[in-house]
């Protein structure tokens, strides 16, 4: 056998999905079989292979394991088209077991492995790559399937043009012959011949599933199914009505044969009952009168039951002896008329015939079925009523009562069955009047609630069907001839009709440090009222009804200006409002008509240009602020003349501290003793102290911490600075929240970036005169952080989570240069003052950076190499497993990576510490230090980490200082180290990020 006629040549993908399956290839592909050696070629063309299952262990260990091997031979065979072989494990006479399937599958997946085998070349190579080609034909394998649900059947590219002729059958005869069997009539279906366009052959149903179709012939073959002949396919029951207004959009379906278009009729038609005289054979000739049941439409047209195949269901038709094809009215009950088709003559005994009309009169007439005259039936002729609407009530919300007005009395047409008299009424006229009120927009109750008062208001409309009424449905009601309604409304419905739309100014002044904002509504010059504006808002609706009238509409800008407006302003279109709402006012005044008076203009150029005065120092600071510092204090100052808060965003290290202490003691200074409340996670504040102490010794300073009983009211007020916790402001909110402070001063702000948290809810509730936050990072993740913090410092300035969510988050996250970026932008900018240390470097002293790289041992490669490969494989079986990674899983094994490359006991605590490469390189920098008497801060993630490197420093001898997140005593390290002489301070980086102002700057 040639190498090109082997039958490994023919083994691929597709192969394979046509000779096991696409279930049993997707079981192959997902696979985790190992083999103990790569498969061979037998001496009759056969391949040979040892597997075993992947429970970790290598093929080695597997060998050992005789009991857990399959033995597996696989061949093809060319003419049952199939995969055959052996398998020591399986019993296979129905086809491959899982094994063998595994084994075609990476044959397929593998062409190196082909040709080695066919030419008996070394397979080790190409077998050392098999899962990895396992892996690739499972992903394409999950692209295929993809795109083949994606794309339906067939050739993406190529759609079929189909040519289909249809016939109507009723029981076996087709249209134009079976007409005289009842039953017959009443299970019409359709047969199709469908083939493709320029063959002769026909197509099954089958086939076309196959077929990749334009709309307008999946829409005509959607719902045929096989018939035995399988020459054509048959549409059955109401699916034949979808089929027939399919054909009809279609527009290109043949009739019979191929020969000639199907012939869609434009006039619509309803069945009609035919009256002629007769008579009925008995002991006497007597007098009779037959109904026959005809189609019948404008212009004459007329057609019988016998004459005609009728298809009920949602788009009725019906198919006539000469195959035209016509459309049943929407308005006729399809059950009527299959009752009528299966028997289309009724024979009526003289002495019968008022009875029978009568019933015909009442039954038929709703059903869309045209009827003859009252007196044809020899009943009297029924008065044609005069029908009047009345309504009353208010413009979007109004009721009223429909009634036909006869010679005998007034009978509601929407109300219970005792109101109507027992004398004739024309029902058809009433009918039609109700459906006119209907259209038009007029509701009538439900079902169960209707009143027995028949003056009770039973139609009417609110809201935007209101407003759609008196726009549209009203002028319609007055143009209607038939049926003719009359209006009689009350004199304020009268006077209703569609305004201009509202419109809206802004006023500002500005009033001390407050805003006097005021707002106005109005529509053709006449006044609207804010509260009107709400009410209308918040019931739905999208017009305010005037005085004289007119119906006033809400447009989008005024809506937004108004539920904006009810954030910070309540029901009221007047207030005062806090300085930090500028730009939401300003805001106002671009997008409605308004006026700003001088003074709030210069206010508004000062917030934009940041035109802010020299700062005031104070006397009793023992440290030097830097220019920078200096700035910072500035802006503090401004803000708190403004009454306003703000957000401190330096850089971590740039004095934030010193900067707020410094605004507290010029305060003091200036305005005498009040009480400031600071609030700073636990690791920190015994800093504020240190800090206080050594920067604003005139500053009396209080640590709020211990038993809830030594926490009083007294204690603070002889204070200027009162330090506590996050977890203490939580615990005892309600006290404080009584407490009047100067300041509140929240360190580490990011702790309240958490909108629903109880420590952002809680921090809400202190009442001071100014409110700072200070944060190096006041956004983390996500734009509503500072939502948060902005909204606890400045209360209103962002607006609700919702609106700001609405208007910035949402744009922002979708493009940070978006419009809506910038006006947030400016919005924040006299609010929140951000340098990071380049802006700031040539005031700060100078800084070396280096970075030390570390090779890893080879013994270190060696154990993070075979780490990597151990979580590689299993994110991919969590993949497999669940068909997605979850984020935790990969930050798991890359955290896992991390603390290898670390030190290897932080994964395996058996191994050595000289296996460490950074350790080493550690200790070696840690020497170094020691020796020229300098000083360092070293920090980790890993907790675990600093323990095992204290081991090394005790043993060498080597003096430092420690702190994680279990310290209790925070200030006792930070102070010995402070005034000590250790060379190292050990910092867990979650705890002791904060602390690390506890360096001294000359270090």
């Amino acid at each position: 056998m040639s190498h090109d006629d082997h039958w490994l040549e023919r083994l691929d993908l597709h192969a394979l999905r046509a000779l096991l399956g696409k279930r049993e290839l997707e079981h192959a592909l997902l696979g985790r079989l190992v083999y103990v050696e790569p498969p061979r070629m037998t001496s009759d063309g056969r391949v040979f292979a040892t597997m075993g299952d992947a429970s970790g262990e290598g093929p080695a260990a597997l060998g050992k394991n005789v009991m857990g091997l399959s033995r597996v031979t696989l061949f093809l065979a060319e003419r049952e088209g199939a995969l055959r072989g052996d398998c020591s494990r399986c019993f296979t006479p129905f086809g491959p077991c899982l094994h063998m399937a595994q084994l075609a599958v990476d044959l397929a997946a593998s062409r190196p492995l082909r040709v080695a085998l066919q030419t008996g070349a070394d397979a080790a190579r190409a077998f050392g790559a098999m899962p990895n080609h396992r892996e690739e034909r499972r992903l394409e394998a999950m692209v295929d399937a993809t795109l083949e649900s994606w794309l339906g059947p067939g050739d993406g590219a190529v759609v079929t043009r189909l040519d289909i002729a249809a016939t109507g059958h009723g029981a076996d005869e087709t249209v134009g012959v079976a007409y005289g069997d009842a039953a017959a009539r009443r299970t019409p279906s359709l047969s199709l011949a469908v083939r493709v366009y320029g063959e002769k052959r026909l197509v099954g149903a089958r086939d076309l599933a196959r077929l990749r179709l334009s709309p307008r012939d999946r829409n005509v073959v959607r719902y045929a199914e096989e018939t035995s002949g399988k020459k054509t396919i048959a549409v059955r029951g109401a699916f034949a009505s979808l089929t027939l207004e399919a054909m009809r959009q279609h527009g290109g379906v043949f009739g019979a044969g191929f020969k000639a278009p199907l012939d869609f009729r434009s006039p619509v038609v309803r069945p009609s009952l035919v009256t002629t005289a007769t008579s009925v054979e008995g002991d006497g000739a007597r007098s009779a009168t037959k109904l026959r049941a005809r189609w019948v439409a404008d212009g004459g047209l007329s057609i019988g039951f016998g004459d005609a195949l009728f298809f009920p269901g949602p788009y009725p038709f019906i198919w006539t002896r000469e195959g035209a094809l016509y459309r049943v009215a929407r308005d006729v009950d399809v059950d009527v008329a299959s009752r009528l088709e299966g028997a289309p003559e009724l024979v009526i005994p003289h002495g019968r015939l008022a009875n029978v009309g009568g019933q015909l009169l009442r039954s038929l007439r709703s059903a869309g079925v045209s009827l003859p005259a009252s007196d044809t039936f020899g009943l009297p002729h029924v008065e044609r009523p005069r029908v009047i609407l009345r309504l009353s009530g208010e413009p979007l919300d109004f009721q009223g009562e429909l009634i036909a007005v006869y010679a005998h009395g007034e009978v509601p047409l929407f109300g219970p069955a005792v109101t109507r008299a027992a004398a004739p009424r024309d029902e058809q006229a009433e009918a039609d009047a109700r459906a006119l009120a209907e259209r038009v927009g007029l509701v009538a109750p439900a079902d169960g609630e209707d009143t027995l008062d028949p003056k009770a208001a039973v139609v009417g409309a609110a809201g935007e069907q209101a407003v759609q009424f008196w726009q549209k449905g009203l002028l319609e009601l007055r143009a209607c001839e038939e049926p003719r309604v009359e209006t009689a409304l009350s004199e304020r419905l009268a006077r209703v009709r569609l305004g201009s739309a509202i419109q809206s100014r802004v006023h500002v002044a500005l009033e001390g440090n407050w805003l006097g904002t005021r707002l106005e509504f109005t529509a053709h010059d006449v006044p609207v009222e804010l509260a009107d504006i709400q009410r209308a808002l918040q019931r739905k609706h999208r017009y305010v009804p005037l005085d004289d009238g007119t119906l006033a509409k809400i447009t989008e800008s005024v809506e937004a200006l108004v539920e904006e407006a009810r954030e910070v302003m309540g029901a009221k279109s007047e207030a005062r409002l806090a300085a930090h709402q500028l730009g939401r006012v300003e805001r106002w005044l671009e997008e409605n008509d308004g006026r700003m008076d001088a003074s709030v203009e210069g206010l508004r150029q000062r917030l934009r240009s940041l035109r802010i005065a020299e700062p005031d120092l104070p006397q009793s600071l023992t440290g030097t602020l830097r220019p920078y510092q200096e700035r910072g204090l500035a802006w503090l100052q401004f803000l708190k003349a403004l009454g306003a808060g703000g957000i401190l965003a330096d850089d971590m290290g740039l004095g934030k501290t010193i900067t707020t202490l410094a605004l507290l003691a010029q305060w003091k200074e200036a305005e005498g003793h009040a009480p400031s409340l600071v609030v700073a996670p636990t690791s920190v504040a015994s800093n504020w102290l240190h800090e206080i102490k050594r920067f604003a010794p005139s500053l009396r300073a209080h640590l709020l911490h211990g038993p809830r009983s030594s926490r009083t009211a007294e204690r603070i007020s002889g204070h200027d600075v009162v330090v506590t916790t996050y977890g203490v402001l939580r615990r005892d909110v309600e006290w404080l929240s009584a407490i009047r402070f100067r300041a509140l001063v929240l360190d580490e702000a990011q702790q309240v970036k958490n909108a629903d948290a109880a420590t952002r809810r809680a921090a809400a509730r202190i009442d001071a005169d100014v409110r700072l936050a200070l944060s190096g990072t006041p956004v983390e993740n996500r734009l509503r952080e500072l939502w948060s913090i902005a909204s606890l410092v400045n209360p209103g300035m962002l607006g609700s989570v919702k609106s700001f969510e609405r208007r910035y988050e949402r744009p922002v996250a979708t493009d940070v240069t978006s419009p809506r970026a910038q006006e947030l932008k400016g919005l924040m900018r006299p609010f929140l003052l951000r340098r990071t240390k380049s802006d700031v470097l040539p005031e700060l002293p100078p800084k070396t950076e280096m970075n030390r790289f570390v090779t890893l041992t080879k013994e270190n490669r060696r154990l993070y190499d075979a780490l990597a490969l151990t979580l590689r494989d299993s994110v991919r079986r969590a993949f497999e497993d669940k068909g997605e990674v979850g984020t935790l899983t990969v930050f798991t094994a890359l955290l896992r990576l991390r603390q290898m490359a670390c030190d290897p006991r932080l994964v395996d605590p058996s191994k050595p510490a000289a296996m460490s490469a950074k350790r080493e390189a550690f200790l070696e920098l840690v020497h170094e230090l020691a020796r020229e008497g300098r000083r360092a801060l070293v920090f980790s993630q890993f907790v675990e980490l600093l323990t095992l490197w204290r081991r090394d420093l005790d043993l060498a001898g080597i003096r430092y200082e420690y702190l994680d997140g279990r310290t209790r005593k925070r200030d006792v390290p930070i102070e010995r180290f402070q005034n000590g002489d250790a060379t190292l301070f050990l910092i867990s980086l979650k705890a002791g990020v904060p602390a690390s102002t506890s360096q001294p700057p000359t270090r």
